[in-house]
């Protein structure tokens, strides 16, 4: 049971910060087409990591705040 474990947390870390990377992407990205596009990759990654561990989500939840804070995405 504990070797699971390993592996979901091993797993969970790597789809968090695929989750960030992804989340600068939309930050940066200026065409409305593109965010659209990585928004679906970002709820997709959230889906795959809310299925591996719900503290994978952490990082979306700090997305959304900081896109709610951005004045770039208003």
């Amino acid at each position: 049971m504990m070797t699971m474990w390993v592996y979901t947390t091993t797993f969970s870390v790597s789809v968090m910060m695929a989750i960030c990377y992804v989340a600068a992407c939309i930050y940066k990205s200026d065409s409305r087409r593109t965010r659209a596009a990585l928004s679906c990759v970002l709820g997709l990654l959230a889906a795959f990591g809310l299925l591996l561990r719900a503290t994978a989500f952490f990082p979306v939840i700090a997305a959304v705040f900081c896109a709610l804070l951005s004045k770039k995405l208003r």
